[in-house]
């Protein structure tokens, strides 16, 4: 039985902050990196963070320049991404019939910039993924943009088949207590999480997909 503890998911999850470090294009003439606005109530940097900050935003007219500056302010993607990897880009690309002019799916200059950070940090491979719902996957990657992106940074796409979602037990879970997820999302090195924030339904904002992983680690559950 294959056992995913907090750290170990942490660790493949270790990006996912650059999904919200990313504010939308067009707020400024050029990259602008703030960190975030701290108050009395703010807990201490942890000292195994210290000299990183744990969120920072980018501005700017370019949504590939704006995602390496936001990147770059975070300790650059080799501080995430080491020689031989396998890295996993999970950004929402969850219909097929528009682009990003919509803003329904994650920008794919935002995707295309992460891809080639990851290539650049040494990364064996980089995998972009996600599970459209209402279109077929390929008409999905296609009509987003998504797939160019990728590929013209060197990047594959891959569908997710049904095959590797596996139910796993969450020890510490409240109302939710078991769960599929991606066999290959617990398999990696690096897992990089970049959604798009968007009102969804009676949803006020979606945003980041992935679990933060219980104290007492995520477990395959028993077939």
């Amino acid at each position: 039985m294959r056992e995913c503890t907090r750290r170990d998911f942490l660790r493949i999850a270790g990006v996912a902050a650059a999904g919200a470090a990313l504010a939308g294009a067009g707020c400024g003439s050029r990259p602008a990196i703030q960190p975030p606005s701290s108050d009395r109530r703010s807990s201490p940097p942890s000292p195994k963070r210290r000299g990183r900050p744990p969120l920072v935003v980018a501005r700017g007219g370019d949504a590939a320049t704006i995602t390496a500056a936001a990147i770059a302010a975070l300790g650059g993607m080799k501080a995430f991404v080491k020689r031989g990897d396998d890295v996993i880009v999970k950004p929402n690309i969850c219909v097929g019939y528009n682009g990003p002019e919509y803003a329904a799916t994650t920008n794919p200059d935002v995707v295309g910039a992460l891809v080639g950070l990851s290539l650049a940090a040494g990364a064996g491979r980089v995998r972009v993924m996600d599970s459209p719902f209402g279109s077929q996957a390929d008409e999905a990657y296609k009509n987003s943009g998504i797939q160019a992106a990728v590929e013209k940074a060197g990047g594959r796409m891959e569908y997710m088949a049904p095959a590797k979602f596996r139910d796993y037990t969450i020890p510490a879970g409240l109302d939710l207590k078991q769960w599929p997820i991606y066999s290959d999302i617990l398999s990696c090195d690096v897992l990089i999480d970049v959604p798009i924030a968007k009102d969804h339904g009676r949803t006020r904002l979606t945003l980041g997909p992935i679990p933060v992983g219980p104290p007492r680690g995520v477990r395959r559950a028993p077939s």
